[in-house]
């Protein structure tokens, strides 16, 4: 299963395709609200921070990018004011803030600088290649050229990023 809809062919036409619709402005605004605890004065105050930031203004109306959105809003009382800023967050949240966030202990045998070394690196290779998929292979090359000392261990590595959601 995937989230990716650049991913199809002939085996997958058993499978069905579900199309998450962008939240109206009327949903958005209900979101907030319920995040923010129907706080008059902070949903005012989100949704103004947002009209500064247009790029953010339409990643909003993503559900689970809005969810994030919030709750990065309600922690710091401010939004990204990039997308490229609101991204890193995700990916460090994802490396583990959310295990912090949420108290969670996983056994967690990489570090969030070590993970994010390799994914800009996988990252940049992917680009390179103009794909949007990774392959093992493609993992291990990354592993080996920026934190070697795990390449033996690459396959722990590899199966963490996939429990983290970041592959």
């Amino acid at each position: 299963v995937t989230s990716r809809d650049h991913v199809t062919g002939p085996w997958l036409s058993w499978m069905p395709r579900i199309h998450l619709a962008e939240l109206t402005q009327k949903k958005v605004t209900r979101l907030v609200s319920n995040w923010l605890d129907n706080d008059t004065k902070e949903v005012r105050e989100f949704f103004s921070q947002v009209q500064k930031v247009p790029p953010l203004a339409a990643l909003v109306t993503t559900p689970l990018l809005g969810t994030l959105i919030v709750a990065v809003f309600r922690k710091t009382r401010t939004i990204p004011q990039s997308k490229v800023t609101l991204y890193a967050l995700f990916v460090e949240l994802l490396c583990g803030g959310w295990d912090i966030v949420k108290q969670v202990k996983r056994d967690s045998r990489f570090g969030v600088q070590d993970k994010m070394t390799v994914l800009t690196r996988l990252a940049a290779q992917l680009h390179v290649q103009t794909t949007r998929d990774c392959t093992e292979e493609d993992f291990k090359v990354a592993l080996d050229d920026t934190l070697s000392s795990f390449s033996q261990d690459w396959l722990s590595f590899f199966n963490e990023l996939l429990e983290d959601g970041l592959l």
